[in-house]
């Protein structure tokens, strides 16, 4: 169905027979692993770009990291979960559209 045809990118695709897939082992691999994934990126990319102060991981040149879970700018502050300002902003516009993540089955 997705032959020729032009995803922008923006598309994970899997090939899954549900008839070849008795006990449905594949179907919960692919929504427990994969799809958690892509929710995380996702979720990072989103949350980064449409509340910055809240989510994002401010200004990348004075980042240091805290415990592998953030990083806090300077030598203190807020503990910033988020990608950096320089990952999704070119300085002029969002580099990635902000999308909730779908996933369709």
């Amino acid at each position: 169905m997705t032959s020729g045809a032009d995803l922008q990118g923006r598309i994970f695709l899997h090939t899954y027979d549900w008839k070849a897939d008795n006990d449905f082992t594949t179907l919960e691999l692919i929504l427990t692993a994969p799809v958690v994934f892509a929710s995380w990126i996702n979720l990072q990319y989103y949350g980064s770009a449409v509340a910055p102060t809240a989510f994002g991981g401010g200004n990348k040149l004075i980042h240091n990291v805290v415990g592998g879970i953030g990083v806090v700018q300077g030598n203190g502050g807020i503990l910033r979960p988020g990608l950096p300002w320089q990952t999704i902003h070119d300085g002029d516009k969002l580099m990635h559209e902000p999308l909730r993540l779908s996933v369709m089955i």
